[in-house]
């Protein structure tokens, strides 16, 4: 019983936590920048000579794609996650009301 009281806890305190950060990511945060000028020095670098190494062509449209695609499936499943999760954390709330 006291195990699942703490993990019951713990799940408040994270999901909380996960709202919290939620609302104080939509809220707009002004940044004060200083622009400080600093002269600098040109210094002429002399160029050396670059040999090209043969590489494997690779297509970044490809890999792009996939990271994309990789992204839009753990996005729903751990969306699919959280709704599951608090739904279950509703229930169990309707039972102490």
């Amino acid at each position: 019983m006291r195990l699942f009281v703490v993990l019951l806890l713990m799940a408040v305190f994270f999901l909380s936590g996960t709202v919290f950060g939620m609302n104080q990511e939509s809220s707009p945060v002004v940044e004060v920048t200083e622009e400080i000028a600093v002269e600098e020095e040109t210094v002429p670098v002399p160029e050396t000579e670059h040999t090209p190494v043969s590489q494997p062509a690779v297509d970044e449209t490809s890999s792009i794609h996939g990271a994309q695609k990789t992204a839009s499936v753990l996005e729903a499943g751990v969306k699919g996650f959280f709704e599951l999760l608090m739904q279950v954390m509703y229930q169990i709330a309707q039972l102490f009301f």
